[in-house]
C-alpha cells in the first residue's frame, strides 16, 4: 500500500486529516507514533474552524520534519522548507480547484 493509501485508510478509520498525514509519514522522519498524534491533533477540521484543511497542516508538519533544520544553528534550511511549502500549497490549491470543477 502506498503512503497516500495509508493516509486515506487512517482517515477512513477515524483519524482527522492532519493526524492521518503525520501518522503516515512521521515515523519515517523520526517521530514516535504517539507524537504524530500529539503534534497534529489540533489541526483537524481546519483547526476546528473550517479554515485550512488539516491535510495541508499535516503536510506542512511533514515538510518541516523532512527538510527542516537538523540542528538549532541551521537557519539556511528554512529557505528550503519555505520554498517547498509555497510549492505544495500552490499545487494543493490547483488540484483541489480542479477536483471541485473550478479553474485555478
Amino acid at each position: 500500500m502506498s503512503n497516500v493509501q495509508d493516509a486515506v485508510s487512517a482517515f477512513e478509520s477515524g483519524f482527522n486529516c492532519s493526524e492521518a498525514v503525520v501518522w503516515t509519514y512521521g515515523p519515517d522522519l523520526g517521530l514516535a507514533p504517539l507524537d504524530c498524534f500529539r503534534v497534529s491533533c489540533g489541526f483537524g477540521g481546519g483547526m476546528r474552524r473550517a479554515d485550512t484543511c488539516g491535510a495541508v497542516a499535516g503536510a506542512l508538519i511533514v515538510l518541516g520534519l523532512r527538510f527542516g533544520p537538523k540542528d538549532i544553528s541551521d537557519s539556511s534550511s528554512k529557505t528550503t522548507v519555505y520554498s517547498k511549502v509555497v510549492r505544495f500549497c500552490s499545487e494543493f490549491r490547483v488540484r483541489s480547484s480542479l477536483r471541485l470543477g473550478h479553474l485555478p
